[in-house]
C-alpha cells in the first residue's frame, strides 16, 4: 500500500512544516524548517526596512523638501531682480558717461566759436508757428553773426522773425517767443534727451 503523507503548516509559526503519514497509527510527527509554497503565505518583510522612520518623519521630509524648493525659486526670483536692475543701472551709466563727453565736446567748440548759430536758429524756427510774429533772442554776439547773414543774404527767415540780443542767453542757444509760448533751444535740453534716448535704446 503506497505511502500517505500529510504536510500540515503550524500557524502560530509559518516556518515550521508538520508531517503526518496516514497509513498507520499516528506514531510520529516531522517537523520541517522553511517558508511554504502555499499561495496563502504572506510577502517575506522587506530586507532594509528601517522600523525607526516613522510616517510623522517622512511628512516633516516632505515639508522640508517643499520649503527647499520655494526657497530656491524665491533666491531664482530675486537673482533675476538684481540682474534686470543692474542692467538698468549699467545703460543709465553708460548714458550719463556718454552725454558728459558730448559736454566736454560741445563747450570746446562753443569756446573756440567752432558751432553754425544759423543751423541752431532753424531747428528752433522748425518748431514755431509760420506766419506769426516771433521774436528770436539770442547771445549777443551771436546775433550779430545772424544779422550779418541775413544783410547778406546767407540766411533766408521770414519778415515775421525778429532777432534780439540778449546777455542772459549763452552761446549757441536761443529763445523763441512765439504767439502760442515759448521755445527754447539750450545745450543742457538737448544733451538731456540724448542721455534719455539712450537709456530707452540700450
Amino acid at each position: 500500500m503506497p505511502t500517505v503523507t500529510s504536510h500540515l503548516w503550524n500557524k502560530n509559526n509559518p516556518m515550521e512544516q508538520v508531517s503526518l503519514n496516514l497509513n498507520s497509527a499516528i506514531q510520529s510527527i516531522e517537523v520541517v524548517t522553511g517558508h511554504p509554497s502555499s499561495p496563502q503565505s504572506g510577502p517575506a518583510p522587506p530586507q532594509n526596512a528601517d522600523p525607526s522612520i516613522t510616517m510623522g518623519q517622512i511628512e516633516q521630509k516632505k515639508n522640508q523638501l517643499t520649503q527647499l524648493c520655494s526657497d530656491l525659486e524665491n533666491l531664482i526670483k530675486n537673482l533675476a531682480q538684481s540682474q534686470a536692475e543692474l542692467i538698468v543701472q549699467h545703460k543709465q551709466d553708460i548714458a550719463n558717461l556718454s552725454v558728459e563727453i558730448a559736454r566736454k565736446i560741445i563747450a570746446h567748440k562753443v569756446e573756440n566759436d567752432d558751432y553754425q548759430i544759423k543751423q541752431i536758429v532753424e531747428n528752433a524756427l522748425e518748431d514755431a508757428p509760420v506766419n506769426q510774429d516771433i521774436i528770436v533772442r539770442l547771445n549777443p554776439k551771436d546775433c550779430s553773426q545772424i544779422e550779418q547773414l541775413v544783410k547778406q543774404s546767407k540766411f533766408e527767415i521770414a519778415s515775421q522773425v525778429t532777432f534780439v540780443a540778449d546777455a542772459k542767453i549763452g552761446p549757441a542757444e536761443c529763445v523763441l517767443e512765439t504767439p502760442k509760448g515759448i521755445i527754447e533751444s539750450f545745450i543742457d535740453q538737448h544733451l538731456e534727451k540724448i542721455k534719455q534716448a539712450l537709456v530707452k535704446a540700450g
